[in-house]
């Protein structure tokens, strides 16, 4: 596995991960949310003149969906998604 450097390999992690089989509630709803990032910094920006604005919210939903995800990819995207909400908020 190459390190996860930036949010954009952590949500790609994620959302294959979202994509896998068996499916969940918690999979389908990671998936969901990963997918709405564009829209939520285009709300952010509108809203707050700032993208990070609404991509902070966004990852919260995603982080609280990816609690099935284990193992040490999940763990190093995890990460990822925590530093880049404290960046965010």
């Amino acid at each position: 596995m190459a390190p996860i450097t930036t949010l954009e390999q952590a949500l790609d992690s994620a959302y294959k991960w979202a994509n896998s089989s068996p499916s969940s509630a918690n999979k389908g709803a990671a998936k969901v949310y990963i997918e709405a990032v564009p829209m939520a910094e285009m709300e952010g920006k509108l809203m707050y003149d700032n993208p990070a604005k609404g991509r902070a919210v966004q990852l919260l939903y995603i982080m609280g969906n990816l609690t099935g995800w284990r193992g040490e990819e999940a763990r190093a995207c995890k990460a990822m998604l925590k530093r880049q909400y404290a960046e965010d908020k």
